[in-house]
């Protein structure tokens, strides 16, 4: 194997990454065809994550859904301690596409003017983190979506090993789309090398 940072020889190769990166890799010898046509054609989301942190907690505990740009609403803190707490902006399709193309201090303050007006916040926030998970060139996307027709096309190739190659990661999980499935795919792939000795 080679990198930008050397040549590593290695008994197993665990591509522990988004689908997005696999693409740009030249890889010899070539995948299978299911499985090339599985790496390339995976579809991923399009979920843009703004977090604004307020002094206060002056709003009720749950998710909300609003017909707003911000889409939903939630806290991430709800069971941390402290009087400060974050409120969560997750906006995905066509609006993760348009908050992606916004720089991030346009879309903290956008989420956060939306937020006091869903819940007539009193407050200045403290500061807040934006991720435009499509605009990430590492990630391509928030996570898969088997788009119609691609599970049955798709899932056992992107589940197989191809020789000593493994892919892992939330889109070959039984539940995609969570961070506990790419552990559990972690878990799959550790299995099956050690099972192959």
């Amino acid at each position: 194997m080679r990198t930008e940072r050397g040549s590593f020889v290695a008994d197993h190769v665990v591509l522990a990454c988004s689908l997005a990166t696999v693409r740009r890799m030249t890889i010899t010898p070539s995948m299978p065809v299911p499985l090339h046509a599985a790496v390339h054609g995976l579809g991923y989301g399009t979920i843009t994550k703004t977090s604004v942190q307020w002094p206060h907690r002056q709003w009720p505990p749950g998710y909300a859904t609003t017909a707003g740009r911000a889409q939903r609403v939630y806290e991430p803190t709800m069971d941390q301690p402290g009087e400060s707490g974050i409120l969560m902006a997750y906006c995905g399709g066509d609006g993760g596409h348009q908050w992606a193309t916004m720089p991030e201090p346009e879309r903290i303050a956008l989420a956060a003017a939306e937020m006091t007006a869903m819940h007539g916040l009193a407050l200045q926030p403290l500061g807040g983190y934006s991720r435009a998970w499509g605009a990430e060139p590492r990630f391509g996307g928030s996570y898969a979506v088997y788009e119609p027709g691609q599970v049955t096309a798709f899932w056992q190739p992107l589940r197989e090993a191809w020789g000593r190659v493994h892919l892992a990661g939330e889109h070959v999980a039984t539940c995609t789309g969570y961070m506990e499935g790419a552990l559990e795919s972690g878990e799959t792939v550790a299995t099956r090398i050690v099972a192959a000795g």
